[in-house]
């Protein structure tokens, strides 16, 4: 019953050329697409910190390279590496799945209350778009990127509050 499936999108190996990798990857995911669609799935990659697509921009020439690829976006992922929101967003139209999770530049996780992500705009521009997709809250406890320095349930709680507030405004309810 699931709708897809997510997977990485692929690194730059030493002595590689983004070109030379950005050609791998799509040979290797479209054959994936093909065969998921075969079977009634969908396909999103994740981009992320340290993959072949850390920028909006390799990732719109990933998904160009890859007919029916879609992403699983983490906003986090890019704000950690200094990009605006604003580059982000134009992302949403191919979003399959979104993992929110709070982050800042430098930071790829933090508590809500250290937030640049505005979370309303996202979900009104989710909206706008007729995404019918899963919003996941993504906190994770590992010592990688230092995500073991934010109390993950209590931080859960309070991001799920925020989502539901910009889902009740978004919808046009009371906030």
């Amino acid at each position: 019953g699931s709708p897809g499936l997510t997977t990485l999108p692929g690194v730059l190996f030493d002595g590689d050329s983004f070109t030379e990798a950005l050609r791998r990857s799509a040979e290797g995911l479209s054959r994936r697409v093909e065969m998921a669609t075969a079977r009634g799935l969908a396909v999103s990659v994740e981009p992320h910190t340290g993959s072949l697509i850390d920028t909006p921009d390799k990732t719109l020439q990933l998904l160009g390279d890859v007919p029916g690829l879609q992403i699983t976006l983490d906003y986090a992922h890019y704000v950690y590496g200094g990009i605006p929101q604003s580059d982000i967003d134009p992302l949403l139209p191919k979003a399959r799945h979104l993992q929110c999770r709070p982050g800042q530049p430098g930071r790829l996780q933090v508590a809500v209350a250290e937030d640049t992500i505005d979370w309303a705009s996202v979900v009104q521009q989710l909206r706008s778009l007729g995404y019918t997709g899963y919003l996941a809250l993504e906190y994770t406890w590992q010592e990688w990127m230092d995500c073991n320095r934010v109390d993950t349930v209590a931080e859960s709680a309070l991001l799920r509050d925020v989502l539901l507030s910009s889902l009740s405004t978004a919808a046009g309810g009371a906030r």
